[in-house]
């Protein structure tokens, strides 16, 4: 469980993770969403974020429109402090969230379904690695995987001259590629006495990973747009932080 949270709240923050909100932003987000309106220093110490970290997220929750501040009067002197609050209901700020995830979604599958009517056109290697990058992937492993569809069993210093990468992004890109299986280690003749070299061949046809690409993509998708249903319509009374006391003992915050 993370820290400060009841099982409910982390799940909320779980959710929030799962559509695609960095960490820091989900727990500020689901700490606001359980309060009427709390100052830096609750926020800071009501989920245990660094003051950095805190800044950051709250920073991004503004820029996003789904937090709001303003001032109030504190303690004997009446001196003005900062406080935030949620500018929307969670259920706006999903409605919001959807809406451009739909968006988002329908513009990946648009460049996936380009590069599958493609690939009967190869060797247009920079047309297909855009349309690869612009649907979602990272450029290494694009290029890659569309070196190897174009040039069967190559070793990585082939692969790194034929797609003029670097070694590391290579390395990384090419264990991403055998860990989807997509891609698969073999051995290419040395061409000289002595053993033969560790090369890597498609492990599957070309089109056949094109489609494994968009099921994945669109099961992503789906998948996002139903945990957002769920935090739309999650009842944010369960949602409740937890303190430590001076004696250690937790108490609700």
């Amino acid at each position: 469980m993370l820290p400060y949270f009841t099982k409910d709240g982390e799940e909320f923050v779980n959710l929030l993770i799962s559509i695609g909100m960095r960490e820091q932003d989900a727990m500020v987000l689901t700490f606001l969403a359980s309060r009427s309106e709390s100052t830096f220093q609750e926020i800071e110490e009501g989920i245990s974020l660094r003051p950095a970290d805190a800044t950051t997220a709250i920073k991004y929750l503004m820029d996003q429109d789904w937090i709001k501040s303003h001032e109030i009067p504190s303690g004997q002197n009446r001196q003005l402090i900062k406080v935030w609050q949620l500018k929307k209901p969670i259920p706006v700020i999903m409605d919001g969230i959807e809406s451009e995830k739909r968006k988002e979604a329908s513009i990946r599958l648009t460049y996936i379904r380009k590069f599958r009517n493609n690939l009967s056109h190869y060797p247009k290697r920079k047309e297909s690695i855009s349309l690869l990058v612009k649907s979602g992937m990272k450029k290494p492993v694009a290029q890659v995987l569309v070196f190897l569809a174009n040039t069967p069993r190559a070793t990585l210093q082939e692969i790194e001259s034929g797609t003029d990468t670097f070694q590391s992004n290579v390395s990384a890109a090419t264990q991403y590629l055998i860990e989807k299986c997509w891609i698969k280690h073999c051995t290419n003749p040395s061409g000289k006495t002595g053993m033969p070299k560790k090369a890597f061949d498609l492990a599957l046809p070309i089109t056949v990973i094109a489609e494994n690409i968009e099921k994945e993509m669109t099961d992503k998708d789906t998948n996002q747009i139903e945990n957002i249903k769920k935090i739309r319509n999650f009842d944010r009374a369960k949602i409740i932080f937890l303190k430590k006391d001076q004696s250690g003992q937790i108490q609700d915050l």
